[in-house]
């Protein structure tokens, strides 16, 4: 960039030898040339301000390279672009922006800033155009908030802010505007309907009718030439017509010539079947008769049956009425002095010993409820004993599983550490190493961080394992490109998501950040940093970024824990990891989680100790599912024996009230007995003579229905014989017809194209004939009509000469 002043204020010309003086105005001269305003340079409040004394205008000319891939339109400007910004005395100032051949290519203010936007030149950032009065002012203050303020506008989050702002307020404005508008556009519509209908009906009307007058003359005219070439075109459509009818009716007969022979025997078959067809109509139809015939005998003499049945069954009924008084006749004869006294008193007893059982089954009915209700209680606590035991089985044999899977990858991890961290790690880290080679990671990834740090104590193991859980098995990778690279390599060697490693994007710097701001003061006990030895800086950064294990301290017990980091003032003591795991954080919330795991997992020195512990782990948890399992057994076994008792109970519950309903009965029986009155016997006798009279008029009647009877029997097997000899006739036309149509199919067979051309070419002149028909119909009315068209517009022609 170069840099061109024409009468500006503290120039000096020892800005050249840039040992003093100077700098500032060509700093504010790069503002105020690259559209910064005046304020933005912390010295002046308008630009004018800045322009030499007793000059009229101030020069300011920047000239800024043009070349490489971010080039700014390089066909338009060449390698250089030229800015110029000339300021008058009376405030005004005016852009030129020109290519490298001097030659004006825009004076617009937002050209100039697509160009500083292009090549990122923030003149009104602190950060890249820092003036005397804000660096005074930042190291002179300790006041955090102006601080800030500074980082906001350096950031440029400040005017994104304001542009966020000013976004927000546009778009409520829009929208409030666009709901007014909707609001309108339905009374706007109305409005534009009324004025569309005013509008059709001020169409000038005397014009309407002198054109009127033309259209009528030309229509009668237009009528007459539409009514001739509908009549060319009916008769053109008649000739063709007649001329496929012609054609087709010559297929026909050449068709018909040449199969005569084949058409005779043809119609003879079909002659046959038609007739024997028509045979079996009439015997169905017969048949149908035959059946009608023989239903309704077969329904009438059926009737007469049972009417004979229904008649016995009446004599049988009168009889025992009769014998049933006949004997209360004789006992009234023998006991008319009977004792009925005794019976009420039989009647009564026999009711309270029923109403004495009854209640005595409901006690007990009652009681087997309550013994069921203890039952069901019973089964219910100990269905859900039963499942809460089946629970910790099932999590027991999963623990079981993942203590095998660990052991398995501590047998692995006796030649390779990095089994710890999955079965897919070894494949998955070599294939990483085979792409770097290839050239396609610009760095290469680091992974697992596990692998590259390892605590300086094994007390401290546990700790620093809960600290930074996760963290051990993820990725770092120095870009986003090597990042999705990363993320292929991942879906092709895990399958499972879950199981993904994290991948953790950063700046691979040589360097060690400086971790002595954030240690806290408490130097009595180490940081999580304290103790691991690193091998890596890049991880080390990592880290310190993203756990911050700078500051998180390492604490022996709880107790230590309450000292420590609730009694301190420290802004670093926030958290802390006791050596069991457990996880603490000072105020405000001073909230304590306790560590999922009591051992090692990853930072295991003594591989084949740990695969003992688990084995004596996996021993007693195998022991502790034998005892679940005779609990399950003896649970399952009272389970059954109180269903058993319940299933028992419910048994008897049903004897009991299937008792109770039979004693109901039984009470409501005997309490309908009536203790009968003394009766007369003259009556009984009455009653025996007039049921002797019935049984006499039924059975006159049962010999009238027997005659019936034979009549309807003669006639049912008439009509049973005259349908079996019918429905022989039948199987034997049936016989026949079924030979004849294997020949007829044989024969049309053969003759299936013949048929099937006759049939398509009589069908097309079926359909020819309506259309023929309608043609020439339609050609005759259309001459007709013509005929008086052209009277009537000759008559109207000779009145307009006149």
């Amino acid at each position: 960039m170069a840099v061109k002043l024409k009468n500006l204020k503290d120039k000096k010309k020892t800005f050249f030898i840039w040992f003093k003086g100077g700098k500032s105005a060509v700093m504010d001269a790069i503002i105020l040339c690259l559209g910064g305003k005046a304020t933005s340079t912390g010295r002046q409040a308008s630009a004018k301000t800045f322009i030499k004394t007793n000059c009229d205008k101030a020069e300011l000319r920047v000239v800024i390279r043009n070349e490489g891939e971010e080039a700014y339109k390089s066909h338009l400007y060449g390698s250089k672009i030229i800015v110029e910004r000339k300021i008058s005395r009376d405030g005004s100032s005016q852009y030129k922006i020109m290519n490298e051949k001097n030659k004006l290519i825009s004076n617009k203010k937002s050209e100039l800033d697509s160009i500083t936007e292009q090549f990122n030149i923030q003149v009104e950032n602190p950060v890249c155009f820092l003036n005397q009065e804000t660096s005074k002012h930042f190291l002179n203050s300790s006041n955090k908030s102006d601080k800030y303020k500074l980082f906001m506008k350096a950031s440029q989050l400040e005017s994104m802010r304001l542009l966020q702002e000013q976004i927000e307020q546009q778009r409520m404005i829009s929208k409030n505007l666009i709901e007014e508008k909707e609001h309108y556009l339905p009374r706007l519509q109305e409005d534009l309907y009324q004025w569309e209908e005013k509008y059709k009906k001020c169409q000038s009307v005397e014009k309407l009718k002198q054109k009127q007058a033309c259209l009528m003359q030309e229509f009668s005219w237009a009528s007459v030439i539409r009514l001739e070439k509908n009549c060319e075109k009916n008769l053109k459509e008649k000739r063709q017509a007649e001329k496929m009818r012609d054609k087709y009716e010559e297929k026909i007969n050449s068709l018909d010539s040449n199969h005569s022979q084949s058409n005779q025997e043809y119609e003879k078959i079909k002659s046959e079947i038609t007739d024997l067809t028509q045979l079996a109509k009439l015997a169905n139809q017969k048949q149908d008769q035959i059946n009608i015939t023989y239903r309704t005998a077969n329904q009438n003499y059926k009737q007469t049956s049972m009417e004979i049945k229904k008649l016995n069954a009446l004599i049988d009924k009168k009889r025992r009425e009769q014998n049933e008084i006949k004997k209360k006749l004789n006992e009234e004869k023998q006991s008319s002095k009977a004792d009925y006294e005794s019976e009420r008193l039989n009647k009564e007893s026999k009711i309270e010993e029923i109403k004495k059982k009854l209640s005595d089954l409901n006690a007990i009915e009652k009681f087997k409820l309550e013994e069921n209700k203890r039952y069901s209680f019973e089964i219910e606590r100990h269905a859900k004993a039963l499942t809460e035991r089946k629970f910790d089985i099932d999590n027991q044999e999963r623990l079981i599983r993942n203590m095998k899977n660990d052991i398995e990858s501590l047998k692995n991890a006796r030649n390779d550490q990095i089994y710890k961290f999955g079965d897919f790690m070894p494949n998955l880290v070599a294939d990483i190493k085979r792409h770097y080679e290839m050239g396609k990671f610009r760095e290469m990834p680091r992974g697992p961080i596990g692998m590259y740090i390892q605590p300086k104590s094994d007390e401290w193991s546990v700790a620093i394992e809960s600290c930074l859980g996760p963290l051990l098995g993820s990725f770092v990778c120095g870009g986003y490109e090597d990042e999705s690279l990363l993320q292929q390599l991942f879906f092709k060697h895990i399958k499972h998501v879950k199981k993904r490693p994290r991948i953790i994007v950063t700046d691979f710097k040589s360097h060690l950040h400086n971790t002595t701001r954030y240690r806290p003061e408490d130097t009595r006990y180490p940081t999580v940093y304290e103790m691991l030895n690193i091998k890596d800086t890049v991880i080390a950064n990592t880290l310190i970024d993203h756990r911050r294990v700078e500051s998180i301290l390492l604490l022996p017990d709880r107790s230590t824990v309450r000292q420590v980091i609730e009694d301190s003032r420290d802004q670093n003591t926030n958290e802390a990891f006791s050596k069991n795991g457990d996880q603490f954080y000072s105020k405000p919330s001073f909230k304590m989680y306790a560590c999922s795991f009591k051992e090692a997992r990853i930072f295991i020195k003594d591989s084949e100790r740990a695969i003992q512990h688990k084995q004596t782990e996996i021993d007693k948890i195998i022991k502790s599912i034998t005892n679940a399992n005779s609990e399950l057994s003896s649970l399952k076994s009272q389970i059954d024996s109180n269903k058993q008792l319940k299933s028992q109970n419910d048994k008897q519950i049903d004897h009991m009230r299937r008792e109770q309903l039979q004693l109901n009965h039984k009470l409501k029986e005997v309490e309908s007995i009536n203790i009968p009155e003394p009766v007369d016997i003259k009556v009984f006798e009455d009653e025996i003579e007039q049921l002797e009279e019935e049984v006499d008029a039924i059975r006159k009647q049962i010999d009238q229905v027997e005659e019936n009877s034979v009549e309807k029997k003669t006639q049912f097997e008439q009509a049973r014989a005259e349908m079996e000899k019918n429905e022989l006739e039948m199987n034997e036309i049936s016989q026949r017809i079924d030979q004849l149509k294997e020949k007829f199919n044989q024969f049309d067979k053969e003759r299936s194209e013949y048929k099937d051309a006759v049939g398509y070419y009589k069908k097309l002149i079926v359909q020819l004939e309506p259309k023929l028909k309608e043609t020439e119909n339609s050609y005759n009315s259309s001459m007709e009509e013509l005929d008086v068209k052209n009277f009537r517009n000759i008559k109207i022609f000779f009145f307009w000469a006149k």
